[in-house]
């Protein structure tokens, strides 16, 4: 009997260690090419209006390309299929560079985009590809929602992430 044991013991060590050869594989080659990530906890998965989300890049290089996501995560009773953000980009110089974008967070058919199988859903969203920092220097980035809420239910976190520009990066 104790031998039985131990054979079965052996057997699933050696099963155990496929598996997390794989998954440091897996976990190196996503998180490879990240320049930058922070992300901010919204508080109840509630974010007003007026609240604004700052991250600050600083860049060390006018040659190289980058690719910049935003990251989510949200609530699966998020009342919308879609987000908009107000996005706020001042570099270095301080000329400030305004924008909108709308992300789709779930497909026509109501299914939510991203990961997660709890209450969680979470996702990067593309907001430029092989983008280039013109200038060294600090570049400030001030994130709001442009939804129609004074207080907007369902966010838990919003972040944005900066990858050196990679083709299979340009394809998330």
């Amino acid at each position: 009997m104790l031998m039985v044991q131990r054979t079965k013991l052996r057997i699933s060590h050696l099963l155990l260690l496929p598996v997390l050869l794989l998954s440091s594989f897996l976990f190196n080659s996503c998180s490879s090419g990240i320049e930058y990530s922070a992300d901010t906890e919204l508080p109840a998965a509630q974010w007003h209006k007026d609240s604004c989300l700052v991250y600050e890049y600083t860049n060390r290089d006018t040659v190289a390309r980058h690719d910049l996501f935003f990251y989510i995560r949200h609530t699966k009773s998020y009342p919308h299929a879609n987000i908009y953000l107000f996005v706020e980009i001042t570099p270095p110089t301080g000329a400030t560079i305004s924008d909108t974008v709308n992300f789709m967070l779930a497909s026509p058919q109501g299914d939510w985009y991203g990961r997660g199988f709890t209450t969680s859903k979470q996702l990067l969203l593309p907001y430029h590809n092989d983008f280039r920092f013109m200038q060294l220097g600090t570049y400030r980035f001030r994130i709001r929602h442009g939804m129609r809420y004074d207080v907007l239910q369902g966010v838990e976190d919003l972040g944005i992430q900066v990858y050196e520009h990679l083709e299979e990066y340009g394809k998330k």
